[in-house]
């Protein structure tokens, strides 16, 4: 895409006048797009607490007295990669979604589990046709 098409996609540079982007086109795209990020979209922190704490207390490895909102996969629950890896999985098919590698690295705690699932566009409400 040449850069002063992908400049106006993003609202920087003048939009129809340069016959780049069609100005009308373009705004309804925006609009959808901020649209489809709100919070309308997403889940309730709330919810995607209580669903991911109900699959951390049914996953196995996992010592209830010990987990909290706050605990540390390897830390606090003792979990080794293969079980963290089998854990965010089984978050994942909760959610009908699918975490790239690297996010799913990046994940250590169940706090930043939540979070990361709040802010997906993709996860599901519980009950939801999967795809």
């Amino acid at each position: 895409m040449p850069a002063r098409a992908m400049m106006s996609r993003v609202g920087c540079g003048r939009l129809g006048s340069m016959g780049i982007v069609d100005k009308e086109r373009f705004e309804k795209g925006m609009l959808l797009r901020a649209f489809h990020s709100s919070r309308i979209w997403s889940l309730e922190v709330a919810e995607v607490e209580e669903r991911v704490m109900n699959v951390m207390r049914n996953f196995e490895s996992i010592d209830d007295d010990k987990l909290t909102v706050e605990s540390h996969f390897a830390n606090d629950l003792k979990l080794d990669s293969l079980d963290t890896v089998e854990l965010l999985m089984a978050v994942e098919e909760e959610f009908d979604l699918v975490m790239s590698d690297e996010d799913a690295d990046k994940l250590k705690t169940v706090k930043e589990t939540i979070e990361y699932i709040h802010k997906s566009p993709d996860a599901k409400e519980k009950g939801a046709a999967k795809s």
